[in-house]
């Protein structure tokens, strides 16, 4: 089949293109090859089937966003609650990534989250979502990971739903909805933020080791958090001491062994890579050029460019009833800056709740709260002295005698 003809972006007449289901498919693996780029014309026909394969998921995203409002607020007055078209570098990262994955077949081109300030409250809300069928598979059983039972390799931790959501021609498409906790956002957060600031893609299991295992082992420890009542909703003082008496009182023989030597490995790598250092300079570095963005009561779309070398966030603000003018200045902005991926361009939107900012602390480089609980953790291990680590490992050693003297 002969491709359309491609021509400089007009975004007024992008969505008007129709591209056949092949197009989509051929798209997705001109954009694989590795230097694509240098065919300026396969490159921009490439992009412009991109974009209106992504602009068609941006009602079913609506219909999917609105379920999950109205389920999480259900359960969770306190819930925030967004949504986004994936950034094309990002499709194009995972496209190359992901070798036997099609654009056509992806299914997280556009997303909803919601988090949740306990875990429980996610569970109530991820039990009443999954009996709609929109998330069944033929066989009944549900499209999608749980990550909470089963975290990743990198130690990230969320539930990822995808829902088979119609258009205005009642034709359906994937959309994923990302379930977590507040606990579960902040390390998210910060990994994202680190990604961006030293061009790293942890995210992506890509990356230097030290800062990969680090991750690994505070998401370790911050299950521990969770598990105390309201951790979050406490006083920063009154989750030390929880946190402290929950590892030294609660824990012994090898399982303490484990927390403790995950423990002393976060505050070892602390030292070596400065994470807090470098975490509060990047947040120190960026400055949010439209006071708008900060209101708690925004509402709408919202088209974000963060520059992190210039330390700077530009921004446009879109009410919900402007879909299609946020989608079209969405498209001009990524195609201005197509050549430049250290430069953000995202749109993003959210409930009232909170707003843009608590919903994508990671594009604001704020890791306040990540900071705070890795500060426990840091606090913990100076602590923590020879004697009583002594003491677990003969806890163990009694142990395993008076297992063998059963034996």
């Amino acid at each position: 089949m002969a491709k359309k003809k491609s021509q400089p972006l007009n975004e007024n007449k992008a969505e008007r293109i129709v591209f056949s289901g092949k197009e989509v498919e051929n798209a997705g693996r001109l954009i694989k090859k590795p230097n694509i780029h240098q065919d300026q014309e396969a490159f921009l026909h490439a992009m412009n089937v991109l974009f209106y394969w992504r602009n068609l998921h941006l009602v079913p995203m609506q219909n999917a966003f609105e379920l999950l409002e109205k389920i999480a607020q259900k359960h969770d007055k306190k819930a925030f609650i967004a949504k986004r078209p994936k950034r094309h570098f990002s499709i194009m990262r995972k496209l190359k990534l992901e070798q036997k994955m099609n654009l056509r077949n992806m299914q997280d081109v556009a997303g909803c989250r919601a988090i949740f300030t306990t875990q429980k409250k996610l569970d109530k809300s991820f039990n009443e979502l999954k009996k709609y069928d929109v998330f069944k598979k033929p066989d009944g059983g549900l499209r999608g990971v749980n990550y909470i039972a089963t975290p990743k390799d990198s130690g990230y931790r969320s539930i990822h739903m995808i829902g088979k959501f119609s258009d205005n021609n009642q034709k359906r498409k994937s959309v994923e909805i990302q379930l977590r906790t507040r606990m579960q956002h902040y390390w998210a957060t910060a990994l994202e933020i680190i990604d961006i600031f030293t061009n790293q893609a942890l995210k992506s299991n890509m990356g230097n080791a030290d800062w990969a295992y680090i991750f690994k082992q505070i998401s370790f420890q911050f299950v521990i958090m969770e598990k105390i009542h309201l951790f979050d909703s406490l006083a920063t003082i009154e989750q030390y001491k929880k946190y402290r008496d929950i590892v030294i009182n609660e824990r012994h023989g090898e399982e303490a062994i484990s927390v403790i030597q995950s423990i002393y490995d976060i505050a070892r790598l602390e030292s070596k890579l400065k994470i807090i250092e470098q975490l509060n300079a990047f947040a120190g570095s960026i400055e949010v050029m439209d006071s708008k963005i900060k209101q708690d009561e925004l509402e709408g779309y919202a088209l974000l460019i963060i520059d992190p070398k210039k330390g700077e966030i530009m921004s446009n603000i879109f009410g919900f009833d402007r879909i299609r003018e946020a989608s079209e200045e969405y498209l001009s902005m990524e195609k201005k800056y197509a050549d430049s991926p250290n430069i953000v361009v995202s749109m993003v939107a959210t409930n009232s709740i909170g707003g843009i900012p608590e919903a994508y602390p990671n594009f604001f480089a704020d890791s306040t709260k990540f900071l705070t609980n890795l500060a426990h953790i840091i606090n913990l291990q100076k602590e923590l002295n020879p004697s009583w680590l002594k003491s677990c490992l003969l806890y163990t050693s009694d142990a395993a005698d008076e297992a063998r003297s059963v034996d």
